[in-house]
């Protein structure tokens, strides 16, 4: 185990001796040792004990709590971490050198664009109905590639505009690519108002909260980011690191609903939410743990390395 999901909100979660003992009136008591475990992430209403929390920090577990009814409203503990401050110092610094955020932003938006691309040339020849969308949806992001790949010196806002107008014209395609029923027009959020985008938002945030325990493990500041430029209660750095797992994330969605592993009966509607129930959560945190878990560490391993080369090293 390395990641422990609770969803069940008849669960109560304590601490004894060096493990996690959850208790449940239905199933029992278990206990799991703190050393299988590396983030828990709780998406229901259960009891903690404090003590638990205090010990999960100290020993850098991070602990993601998510509401189910809107997966972009979620809190986040973090241990300590990395103690060495004049990283970070060395992080702020650099987040106020253009260069160096035009470097890093060109590196992960080029990442990203790439990985739209190739799920669309992918998707193509598998769904005949979208190739006429996406064969005009192509040029546009490979535009966008040469144009980051070709100069050295754009500024972050033209950065910026590359990957807005690859974002939007590579979602127009990307819509084409699921069953009408599904009613997916377009990318919304805050709360999420269909299956698709209930997926995508709830997989945007697991990815977030691995990003954010890998950058605090290596001592970097979650608030600073050189795309994401700072703002009020966002962690822009690790919105940085997960811009290349998006294109990976969709597919992985995508694939969810081809292979009919969560289908339309997983989700309920409530107001403008669309929710994904019990059920569906079941299958997809187990799926989640099977498959995206360990390329989302990578991706976003590979992004914190090239930030870190760009920022330089402890001794520079």
């Amino acid at each position: 185990m390395s990641t422990l999901i609770i969803d069940n909100k008849t669960l109560s979660l304590s601490q004894q001796g060096e493990r996690i003992k959850i208790t449940s009136d239905e199933m029992g008591t278990k206990t799991i040792p703190f050393t299988h475990i590396k983030r828990v992430v709780i998406s229901s209403n259960v009891n903690i004990e404090s003590r638990l929390l205090r010990t999960l920090a100290s020993k850098d577990i991070s602990v993601t709590f998510i509401n189910p009814r809107n997966p972009q409203e979620y809190g986040l503990l973090q241990g300590s971490g990395h103690n060495d401050a004049a990283r970070k110092i060395r992080q702020l610094k650099a987040s106020q050198d253009f260069p160096i955020c035009e470097l890093i932003s060109r590196y992960l938006v080029i990442e990203k664009i790439k990985g739209q691309h190739q799920i669309l040339q992918q998707a193509a020849p598998l769904k005949p109905q979208c190739q006429y969308t996406i064969i005009k949806t192509l040029p546009v992001l490979e535009n966008a590639l040469q144009k980051l790949d070709a100069c050295n010196s754009l500024s972050l806002n033209s950065i910026r505009g590359l990957e807005g107008s690859s974002a939007a014209a590579y979602f127009n395609a990307y819509k084409c690519l699921f069953p009408e029923s599904l009613n997916f027009t377009h990318r919304n959020r805050r709360p999420p108002k269909d299956p698709v985008n209930a997926l995508l938002s709830l997989s945007y945030t697991l990815a977030d909260s691995i990003a954010c325990q890998s950058l605090q493990t290596v001592g970097l500041d979650l608030m600073i980011g050189f795309y994401h430029q700072l703002s009020w209660s966002r962690h822009s750095l690790s919105s940085d690191v997960i811009e290349p797992v998006r294109p990976h994330i969709d597919e992985w969605v995508r694939l969810l609903i081809a292979r009919q592993n969560i289908r339309l009966h997983h989700f309920e509607q409530k107001d403008e939410s669309c929710l994904l129930k019990k059920q569906g959560r079941q299958i997809y945190y187990a799926l989640w743990e099977q498959e995206m878990k360990t390329s989302v560490k990578k991706i976003t391993g590979n992004c914190i390395q090239h930030i870190e080369q760009a920022i330089g090293n402890d001794n520079g």
